[in-house]
């Protein structure tokens, strides 16, 4: 609006006045400064961008090229290890063919244990050339979870019913031991505790002729080990076991052996005791090729000359498998 000079009257500007103008032109302007920023935010951007999925670009190229030679390398060496893994199969028949024949074994493991340990220790001794005269597996009822069981096994060993069932055990051990040594007494306590279900034949029938010739086995193997603790702890029959043979009889070759992933231990538990640890061979891995080859040739040094050896890969092993005799 403005005066009018003639009147003195007010009067409003037509549209399209110089103020409309100015600010008409204001805003134009500020928007074209505005645009060409944008402008030049966006060809710098883009220039940039350009740069970065360039180098991207080439990082994908050299990455994609490292996995192809890692895949490569992965894949060699994954053949070098089934040849390392096989080798050992390969080798066994040279190893151990023969070298205990003529010579008879008593194996004795317990409910729970590895099978493949077991396969591969008698897969082993038959190809050696021993003859397994007998498998007898400790049974869960040596545990003695029930005062029933506790009875049954006291009435077997002569003594109360209420001995502590540590003791039981112990004194089944060493009975079972000085049997395989010394032979039966009046009557058989193989018999008797696998007709009580505390010890378990899975081996040949054990007959009047069948116990007859265990007398005759001038070697025995022990096998424990397994991803399950079992019922009867191994150091409260297994141990006992193999440390009582080791001292009651010098002239069998005893050994003790394990699967090497077992989750309790067995064999490291008679390398601690220090007198059946000279006396017993122990070998830690026999459920693989090495161990079941070290197995043989340890009780193959035992029957020759009498010399005790621990082998395989855990506590206490001094070294893989036997040394090799000139």
């Amino acid at each position: 609006m403005c005066r009018d000079p003639e009147h003195g009257a007010l009067r409003e500007l037509p549209d399209g006045g110089p103020d409309v103008i100015s600010f008409r032109f204001l805003l134009v302007s500020l928007v074209s400064v505005f645009l060409a920023l944008g402008l030049g935010v966006l060809a710098g951007t883009t220039a940039l961008n350009r740069g970065l999925v360039q180098g991207l670009e080439d990082q994908t190229r050299e990455l994609e090229g490292d996995l192809s030679r890692h895949q490569a390398e992965i894949a060699l060496l994954t053949d070098q290890v089934q040849s390392l893994r096989a080798f050992p199969e390969a080798a066994m028949p040279y190893l151990i063919d023969g070298e205990l024949l003529g010579h008879d074994v008593v194996l004795l493991s317990q409910e729970g244990t590895d099978p493949g340990a077991i396969t591969a220790t008698e897969s082993g001794l038959r190809e050696a050339g021993a003859q397994v005269r007998a498998l007898l597996v400790v049974g869960q009822r040596m545990a003695l979870p029930s005062e029933a069981d506790q009875e049954d096994l006291a009435d077997l060993m002569g003594v109360d019913g209420s001995t502590e069932p540590s003791v039981l055990k112990s004194m089944a051990a060493e009975a079972l031991a000085e049997r395989l040594a010394f032979g039966p007494a009046v009557d058989d306590i193989i018999e008797d505790l696998i007709r009580e279900e505390f010890l378990l034949n899975q081996g040949p029938p054990l007959g009047e002729e069948g116990l007859r010739v265990l007398d005759d086995a001038d070697m025995v193997v022990v096998v424990g080990g397994g991803l399950d603790r079992p019922a009867v702890r191994p150091e409260s029959f297994l141990v006992p076991f193999v440390a009582s043979l080791g001292v009651t009889d010098g002239e069998k070759a005893v050994a003790a052996a394990e699967s090497v992933g077992s989750a309790y231990e067995f064999v490291t538990l008679v390398r601690d005791d220090q007198e059946a640890a000279g006396l017993v061979s122990t070998q830690d891995n026999v459920d693989l090729a090495p161990g079941t080859i070290g197995l043989v040739l340890a009780l193959e040094d035992l029957l020759n000359g009498g010399e005790v050896g621990h082998y395989g890969v855990k506590r206490e092993a001094t070294a893989l498998i036997p040394p090799v005799q000139a």
